[in-house]
């Protein structure tokens, strides 16, 4: 498989600036460093922290079910709910 669109039925982000601001985790396949970059560098152009949580297997962790999906929560509850360091 070449590649695959997936449809995320409700994003729920918000501005960096507002307080309900909910950042998008980014997971990547390693050795993809370059496009993990440019990821980040258009969350952080829209506005928004970016939170990195490691490689591909690490997406379930914040997949449809679990507790942060579909949460306003800041990159700090974020991260904190993923178990990732401050």
């Amino acid at each position: 498989m070449v590649g695959r669109l997936v449809e995320q039925e409700h994003v729920g982000l918000l501005r960096e600036d507002d307080p309900e601001s909910q950042p998008p985790p980014l997971a990547s396949r390693e050795g993809h460093h370059g496009a993990l970059q440019i990821a980040i560098r258009l969350v952080t152009d829209a506005g928004f922290e970016p939170v990195v949580v490691g490689g591909l297997a690490r997406a379930k962790d914040f997949d449809v079910g679990t507790p942060v999906y579909g949460k306003a929560l800041t990159a700090a509850e974020l991260r904190k709910g993923l178990g990732l360091q401050q």
